[in-house]
Formats: structure tokens, C-alpha cells, sequence
């Protein structure tokens, strides 16, 4: 149903009203339980109340890493993963502060499956040559209580060990190399599937033989949320599947104008190619062909100007919104949003002004959709460089859409 509702878009024009605007170096921002969440580049999360957006914490982390991966959970814990444990901490705002719980052992990856209010948990890990099936994985509340392994069942440990800083590589003097690993798993589909998407590209070139070469591997796995047991797996030597989640079912990669999702039915992973093309389709707008006076084409009549072209060359930005909702920032001034629920099959285009002809390449960051009392909200980060002053900009802005 993907490819028929983006085919049958329909284009509405917004507009975006600045409520606020606060100067900060923001990561991430999550909503739960109706106060906003913003992660720090300096290790630490404020907390603002969400209608007001006056600051009610500042959370500092109890370690430092250099990539901290956490998740913020709607029973007032945060759970973070650093050297195969995942630590429990119980957020306090009137006091200010992450109280230490416990921490749950041998932990290689993990996913918050909000639906199920459950935590997906990776106790056993393999090699790309000899893959161990079925591999060690586990299911646990929101306390970190196992409800099912199909292994290994994780134990908790009630006193604090810190995580080891991680250790730097020893630098070879005639090779360069560099190697990018993805591994993430999500739930989806109501959190009735887990996908796994994991691989790595590996470069490495030698002075005293003058050659390189280049390694790539990519693999999709879908399991099964209830028992755990894999239902499909495909593995790729070509392409850079590192993605991201736009919808419920909807993953957009990154480095490629494609999106793919999961066709339960079939069985089978399904791809959509150029899914921009779909979402700025119902906004084409009349062109002026320099080489014919008075004569204008249409993007659906398969015309593009180099500007065009260039414009649309990959450098947008998806964003899930919620389960049915996605957001994609053109790289300049539009948000696109789409609502793949909508029987009328509406995309917004939002123009933001508050961006617009002040930056040089604005970096959207995040993008928050909030809904109250059928008032829509956004809150989004960005960072960039002032065009007058040539300073760094980090800010969160939030605004009502009229």
C-alpha cells in the first residue's frame, strides 16, 4: 500500500509560527509523558515542560563515552548501553537527578519496543562467516525483568561497575584504513516484527604495495517479537543499507533516494526508488526553458533543470514523526509532512521562514511533532553558520503549524 498512497499525494501549503527560540547544542530530543527531553553534546539532558517550555531539569550523565546510546522509557528510567551492560537509572526532576537501579549483563544490542512496552535485548553475538541460528536473544519489561530467552537469560547485578573507556587502535604507518560498522534493531508493524540491519565498509589502502580495495556487507533480518525465531534474511556485498525508521514500516536509507519495507505476506523486503520524487511531485512547479521562449514544462513531463537537479541530489532529511507520520527537510527552507493514515492522502509544505536566507546550509538535526488540544506542534534542531556574522548557530525552535 506504500507506493499507491505516495502515488496519490495531494498537496496543502502551511505556514510555521515561531513560538520559541532557545540557543542550545542540542543531539536528540524525545517527548514522554509531556516534557521534552533534550540530550547535550556535553553529556547531559535537559528536561522542558513541553506547553510552556521552561526548563524543569538538567540531567547529568554518570559517564562519560564518546557516543552515548541511550533510551528514554514512558516509567520515568532511562536505560543506557556502554561495554555489553545496560544500565538502569530512575530519572528524578524534583530532585535533579539519575539514581543508579542495576544493570543487566552480557547485553550486545538492544531496542525499545514501545508497543509492547518491553525491551528487545541481544545476549549473544556471532561472526559474518560463521553465523550461530538462532542467535541469543532475550525480552524484558520496562525493569529489566526477563519475560522470555531463547538462550541466554540476563542477570542483574545491583552494584555499580563504571564501563571501561574505550581503548584507541594502534596506527599502522603504511596502511590507511577505515571501517564503518552499522547494527541496529528495531520493532515494527505494532512491534510484531524486529528488524535487524547490520553490516560494514571497510577501506583500506597500502603505500609499499600502492593498491586498496574496498569490502562491503550488508544484512536484513527479520524476526518474529513473540518467540524470537527468524523469519527472513537477506544479505547484500554491494549496497550501504545504513538506514533510518520513517514510519512504522518504512525504513529510508541513507545513502540512497530509496526507502524499502517489510511484506509480511510475501514475505519479502520491498523497495521504493526515488521516494522524493513521490513527496515534491504535487508541488511541481512551471519552469522557463531558456533555449524556448514561452514555452514551460512540468517535472511530471520528465523535465529538470540542472538547478533542479542538483537540488534534488540526495541531501534531504527523513524524520519519523509517529507511527503513520514522516518528515523530510528539503536542505534549505521546505518541510515536507505526510500523513500515510490520511484517506485524503495530504503532504504539507511548511516554508521556514525562520531559516530561510539567514544560513548558509541549515542542518536540521531533529524533528518533534507534538499534538495538543488539535493544535499541531514542531519542535526541531538545527545547526549552521550565520550569514552575516559567519558564526556557529545551535538552537531548538518550537512553533505551532497554521
Amino acid at each position: 500500500m506504500f507506493k499507491e498512497n505516495l502515488d496519490e499525494l495531494k498537496a496543502k501549503i502551511n505556514s510555521f509560527q515561531i513560538n520559541t527560540v532557545i540557543k542550545i547544542d542540542a543531539v536528540k530530543l524525545k517527548i514522554v509523558n509531556g516534557n521534552l527531553y533534550v540530550y547535550l553534546v556535553n553529556d547531559s539532558i535537559k528536561v522542558y515542560d513541553c506547553k510552556a517550555f521552561k526548563e524543569i531539569a538538567n540531567l547529568k550523565f554518570p559517564f562519560k563515552r564518546k557516543k552515548l546510546i541511550f533510551e528514554i522509557l514512558e516509567n520515568e528510567t532511562i536505560i543506557i548501553f556502554a561495554e555489553n551492560k545496560l544500565y538502569f537509572y530512575k530519572i528524578n526532576l524534583k530532585q535533579n537527578e539519575l539514581s543508579f537501579l542495576y544493570y543487566l549483563s552480557e547485553i550486545y544490542n538492544f531496542c525499545y519496543l514501545k508497543k509492547r512496552k518491553e525491551i528487545f535485548l541481544l545476549t549473544e553475538i556471532g561472526s559474518y562467516n560463521e553465523k550461530k541460528l538462532p542467535w541469543g536473544m532475550a525480552r524484558s519489561d520496562l525493569l529489566g525483568n526477563i519475560i522470555f530467552a531463547n538462550k541466554i537469560e540476563p542477570e542483574k547485578f545491583y552494584e555499580f561497575i563504571p564501563p571501561k573507556p574505550k581503548e584507541q587502535p594502534l596506527l599502522c604507518t603504511h596502511v590507511q584504513s577505515s571501517f564503518k560498522q552499522f547494527n541496529r534493531f528495531e520493532g515494527f508493524h505494532d512491534d510484531k516484527y524486529i528488524i535487524s540491519v547490520s553490516g560494514y565498509v571497510y577501506d583500506w589502502y597500502d603505500y609499499k604495495i600502492s593498491w586498496g580495495d574496498t569490502e562491503i556487507r550488508f544484512d536484513i533480518s527479520i524476526f518474529n517479537a513473540d518467540n524470537l525465531n527468524e523469519l527472513l534474511e537477506e544479505n547484500y556485498y554491494e549496497d550501504d543499507l545504513e538506514c533510518c525508521k520513517i514510519t512504522d514500516n518504512l525504513f529510508k536509507l541513507f545513502s540512497q533516494n530509496r526507502a524499502f519495507y517489510y511484506n509480511d505476506k510475501n514475505n519479502k523486503i520491498e523497495y521504493i526508488d526515488d521516494i522524493f520524487n513521490y513527496i515534491s511531485k504535487p508541488f511541481s512547479l512551471t519552469h522557463q526553458n531558456k533555449k524556448k521562449k514561452k514555452k514551460k514544462y512540468l517535472l511530471s513531463e520528465n523535465y529538470e533543470s540542472d538547478i533542479e537537479k542538483k537540488e534534488k541530489k540526495n541531501n534531504q532529511k527523513y524524520f519519523n514523526l509517529n507511527d503513520n507520520m514522516l518528515a523530510v527537510f528539503d536542505g534549505k527552507y521546505y518541510l515536507y509532512i505526510i500523513d500515510l493514515s490520511n484517506k485524503n492522502h495530504i503532504v504539507q509544505r511548511i516554508e521556514l521562514n525562520c531559516i530561510k536566507d539567514k544560513y548558509i546550509e541549515p542542518d536540521i538535526k531533529n524533528i518533534i511533532y507534538y499534538k495538543s488540544n488539535k493544535k499541531e506542534y514542531l519542535y526541531f534542531s538545527f545547526m549552521d553558520k550565520d550569514k552575516k556574522t559567519e558564526k556557529n548557530i545551535s538552537q531548538i525552535i518550537n512553533g505551532l503549524i497554521l
